[in-house]
């Protein structure tokens, strides 16, 4: 019988379906337990066609694991998400019991698709959902993902409102241009960014001017950031440039005040 297991591992690790099917048949109904573990190690090579016949025909009542989905996740591919909404329409609804976040970051997480991203909303992720050490998907994929745009652009398809999540002056702070002409060409403002709970109110052409990122500053004034509005110190964006010392910015700043 161990013959026979190690056999079949290597079959599912594989990706040998013909192997697996016909291994299988000889066995009387195996354990959940080896059901489980004939799935995992099918994982390094698995396709659509082992995920469909583990899942849906050798396993059927095997309930679906969170290694499982977490899978599909690093893969990233759409007809192998869909073979496990088959099996479990909430599958990529909720967070993992371990706190190590929900299908919806670690998608992120793994730099996946717009595509793939955009179906996972559709099939009811939640980009919001707190659970555990992680804080909900935004702005976090904006610090820790190099700006995640095709998360952003997938999030706003959707219809899920970016404003007042502090998303923009995130993506200021660390120099996402392309990041915040997509937020600031759809509708998420200066103005309408800030969340309720942010403490420090410096407002994001300021913090572009600080950090002498003088594209930046072209684009926020492009889109109507106001150059006479204030930090928490009282000072303007003029006096933070000067403070700075950063001259082609200040020519900048009092240019669009002509």
């Amino acid at each position: 019988m161990q013959a026979k297991n190690e056999h079949l591992f290597q079959s599912a690790s594989a990706g040998n379906l013909s192997a697996i099917s016909s291994i299988l048949a000889e066995y009387t109904p195996p354990s959940e337990t080896l059901q489980q573990t004939i799935v995992k190690a099918s994982y390094p090579n698995a396709n659509l066609s082992i995920v469909t016949e583990l899942l849906h025909q050798q396993f059927p009542h095997l309930p679906l694991s969170e290694d499982m989905i977490r899978w599909s996740c690093y893969t990233g591919l759409t007809p192998i998400a869909e073979a496990i909404l088959a099996k479990d329409p909430q599958a990529y609804t909720g967070s993992f019991d371990d706190e190590s976040g929900t299908p919806m970051v670690l998608a992120v997480q793994s730099q996946k698709s717009y595509e793939f991203l955009s179906y996972l909303l559709s099939h009811g992720a939640d980009p919001f959902l707190h659970h555990g050490r992680y804080a909900p998907l935004f702005p976090a994929t904006v610090l820790r993902y190099r700006g995640a745009l095709d998360a952003v652009a997938a999030m706003m398809d959707h219809g899920v409102n970016l404003q007042h999540q502090n998303i923009l002056l995130t993506a200021v702070g660390h120099g996402y241009l392309e990041l915040t002409r997509y937020l600031l060409a759809h509708g998420v403002t200066p103005e309408n960014d800030q969340s309720a709970d942010n403490q420090s109110k410096v407002p994001v052409l300021h913090i572009a001017v600080s950090d002498g990122d003088i594209r930046m500053v072209q684009l926020l004034l492009e889109y109507g950031a106001r150059v006479d509005i204030k930090d928490d110190q009282g000072l303007t964006t003029v006096q933070v440039a000067e403070k700075m010392q950063h001259s082609k910015i200040i020519e900048l700043l009092k240019g669009s005040l002509c």
